[in-house]
């Protein structure tokens, strides 16, 4: 099946990543609807319906990423006028209770985002796990780098990079990395569904993840690598999703960003 055909049945179906195998988070803008349009959030509901999470969640006001009601610029406005959260800077949402069950040699997950970099510069985490006691073990999903438009993956103190494919600033992009589907490597990327993505031999080790952070990545207690971008749904699942499930997800997503 094609991926545009796939696409538009996504578009009309039911489905949703409540029906993934091992979905533990899923954030997504309509979550908020009802928040007026450049107001903060505190609280981002999780939607997954795995009772793992209430929300993704900010203390502080001066850190809570914006709402935003309808997201425009770098491509198509979003279907039916679908609205994203714009994590700046200094911005990030908190789900530690995610992150042990993300963590350990091999341990297979798979994390996806329908996102929209705003800005070239510093390398742009979607999502960050790492450690309260050491700035050495992480993991950092991203987007954007600073080596240019091109999606990397940094792991552990070593910093090994996984390059990807390019991303366009302020074009939504739905991409999808598979950690652990070969033991031994960190996996593959997709971006908007393609198939095969880039596979590397990293390894996350044996880092025990205690922090989980959405928009950044928390190293130690400092915070590295903002987004600087618009999130608009954020999907994670315990193993390894398979190529079906992988080609339904990534054609939600494309739906959903009107990719």
């Amino acid at each position: 099946m094609s991926a545009a055909l796939l696409t538009l049945l996504c578009a009309r179906s039911s489905w949703t990543p409540r029906s993934l195998p091992g979905v533990v988070l899923w954030l997504d803008a309509a979550a908020l609807d009802g928040t007026a349009d450049g107001a903060s959030v505190a609280g981002w509901a999780d939607w997954s319906g795995a009772g793992v999470v209430s929300a993704a969640v900010q203390g502080s006001p001066a850190a809570r990423p914006t709402y935003k009601t309808q997201l425009t610029g770098g491509g198509a406005i979003s279907p039916s006028g679908r609205p994203g959260v714009f994590f700046a800077v200094d911005d990030c949402l908190r789900v530690d209770g995610l992150a042990p069950l993300l963590t350990g040699t091999d341990t297979p997950f798979t994390v996806a985002a329908l996102f929209r970099p705003s800005a070239t510069g510093s390398f742009g985490s979607v999502l960050g796990l790492g450690r309260t006691l050491s700035a050495s073990d992480y993991y950092a999903f991203a987007g954007l780098t600073d080596l240019g438009r091109a999606f990397q993956l940094r792991v552990c103190g070593t910093s090994k990079q996984c390059a990807g494919p390019d991303v366009g600033v302020g074009s939504p992009h739905a991409l999808i990395w598979v950690q652990g589907e070969t033991p031994g490597y960190v996996g593959r990327n997709t971006l908007e569904g393609s198939e095969p993505g880039v596979t590397a031999d990293l390894d996350v080790a044996a880092a025990l993840f205690n922090t989980c952070c959405v928009g950044m990545l928390d190293r130690g207690g400092t915070l590295f690598y903002p987004l600087n971008g618009y999130l608009q749904s954020l999907v994670v699942c315990q193993g390894a999703l398979g190529l079906q499930d992988r080609a339904r997800l990534a054609a939600w997503l494309r739906a959903r960003g009107g990719i």
